[in-house]
């Protein structure tokens, strides 16, 4: 049961993502944003933007350091598209930077 508790957890969180701002090149980056690490039940960790909690995003790659949640941290990165047919916790994210928030 606490299995289907942590999916159906990921589906509701998937479904509140929401887009980054367009780059000129027609990507979406984030860039040097204020956010906040959380738990993502048994799926992870994902960061949450000061400006927008209502989005999360899934890093593809997160450093055992930054694996604390609450933890406050400045980011940036470029969004990726979710692969096809997939029901995701958030919006894949490459980071390209992370740090501690001072």
């Amino acid at each position: 049961m606490p299995r289907l508790a942590t999916l159906a957890l990921g589906l509701v969180l998937g479904a509140c993502a929401a887009r980054a701002p367009a780059a000129a090149d027609g990507g979406q980056h984030v860039e040097n944003a204020p956010g906040v690490i959380r738990r993502v039940g048994d799926l992870g960790y994902g960061i949450v933007p000061d400006a927008d909690p209502g989005t999360r995003y899934a890093p593809d790659a997160l450093a055992e350091e930054f694996r604390v949640d609450g933890l406050r941290v400045i980011f940036s990165g470029e969004v990726r598209e979710p692969p096809p047919h997939a029901r995701l916790w958030g919006t894949p994210l490459r980071l390209t930077s992370i740090r501690r928030a001072p």
